[in-house]
């Protein structure tokens, strides 16, 4: 592995570690007591008009003396990892089995953990908030079959500018202004169309 590779790997996981987790002190006195009728952990999924399904998910962990412990902000940034794990659940995951020599079966689930997937599900979640009560702590989310949507194709164009960057450096012949010429609309294309026009572009040059 490059020295690059290495570098970036540090910097994916540092902004990650920094989303996910928060200062105790501060976080402890912004944090609100959960309601009588708080419903405690959940899953649900429902139809809406505008945003297609929903899904909300209700993840806990249990912390002794939550409002003082030090450890507060770490383990709601790994409820918030629950969260994605619930979520990346919901959208595929792989169940295998093996007899055990004690006569029982062994189950294993595979989660796709793959940052290039990971990266969707957080950005398309929407925080629905904390909420302790007792030493419990909740942690709710959001996500909805339009917001995964605008995610994708919001990084597809990433990958788009990416892949024409790649062009400009491996093939000093690439021209952009004759790609823009021969497809003149397509900086307004869905990238999932750009990408075609960069694959064929690759393939016959």
């Amino acid at each position: 592995m490059s020295i690059r590779n290495i570098f970036l790997k540090i910097i994916k996981g540092s902004l990650l570690l920094g989303f996910l987790s928060l200062g105790s002190p501060l976080l402890a006195r912004d944090i609100k007591t959960c309601p009588e009728n708080f419903q405690g952990t959940q899953q649900r999924l429902y139809v809406d008009k505008k945003e297609g399904w929903i899904l909300k998910i209700t993840k806990r962990r249990t912390l002794k003396d939550a409002r003082n412990n030090p450890s507060l902000g770490e383990t709601i940034g790994v409820l918030k990892i629950d969260l994605l794990e619930a979520f990346q659940e919901f959208i595929g995951i792989d169940v295998s089995s093996i007899k055990t020599k004690y006569g029982g079966t062994k189950y294993t689930k595979k989660i796709d953990t793959r940052w290039n997937s990971m990266k969707r599900a957080i950005a398309s979640m929407k925080e629905l908030g904390t909420c302790i009560k007792d030493d419990r702590i909740y942690r709710s989310g959001e996500w909805s079959a339009k917001s995964f949507e605008r995610a994708n194709i919001i990084f597809e164009a990433d990958e788009v500018w990416a892949e024409l960057s790649n062009l400009e450096t491996e093939d000093p012949n690439f021209d952009l202004d004759k790609l823009v010429n021969k497809y003149p609309n397509f900086f307004g294309e869905d990238p999932k169309i750009q990408k075609k026009i960069l694959d064929n572009l690759r393939k016959n040059r």
